[in-house]
């Protein structure tokens, strides 16, 4: 799912991350997700980030997702916008 989420708002992305979460559990299903959205992130089981090095395609994966792993991600603007502490 290519950035399904980049128009919806905090609080509909933290839905779905939910819904999807949950049918992945209860269904035996795996979702891949494009996101830039700490909301949907801080859901994840796994994140594997894809960029260049020198033209050279490159790629990290996390396999435990901690808030600081989301910390580092975002910029100052969706540091002030998320709480970690938040039910979501």
């Amino acid at each position: 799912m290519d950035e399904i989420d980049a128009a919806l708002d905090v609080v509909v992305v933290s839905n779905l991350a939910k819904l999807l979460q949950s049918k992945a559990r209860t269904s035996n299903t795996q979702f891949l997700v494009v996101t830039h959205r700490p909301e949907m992130i801080s859901h994840a089981e796994k994140l594997l980030g894809i960029y260049l090095v020198n033209n050279a395609p490159c790629h990290l994966t996390i396999n435990n997702i901690s808030n600081k792993h989301i910390d580092d991600y975002m910029d100052e603007e969706e540091k002030n916008n998320y709480n970690h502490n938040e039910d979501i």
